[in-house]
């Protein structure tokens, strides 16, 4: 068995229509070393002089952490499907003494 795609798979991917930018981060670092702290702004191509609003990122940690969190909160997003299972009506469990 071959861990590569097939030829079809490869022939599918390269058909798809690449995705348009939407816009583009600038992120700005101030300092060196463990001072250092980032301001992040995400600029929108279509909305023309519309100043962005910036975060702050305090290390190099903290920035990481913000672009993890904007990536999966525009992935959930995305995926508008509502889930089948409601966990907020599904009542309290009690402990259970032996």
């Amino acid at each position: 068995m071959s861990s590569l795609p097939t030829g079809a798979a490869v022939a599918v991917r390269q058909a798809q229509a690449p995705q348009k930018a939407r816009g583009f981060l600038h992120i700005v670092r101030h300092g060196a070393g463990t001072n250092a702290f980032y301001i992040v702004s995400y600029h929108q191509i279509a909305r023309t002089g519309v100043r962005p609003k910036p975060m702050l990122a305090e290390g190099a940690q903290a920035l990481i952490d913000m672009l993890e969190k904007s990536v999966s909160t525009s992935a959930s997003a995305k995926s508008a499907a509502p889930s089948k299972t409601s966990f907020a009506s599904a009542p309290p469990t009690s402990p259970t003494s032996g």
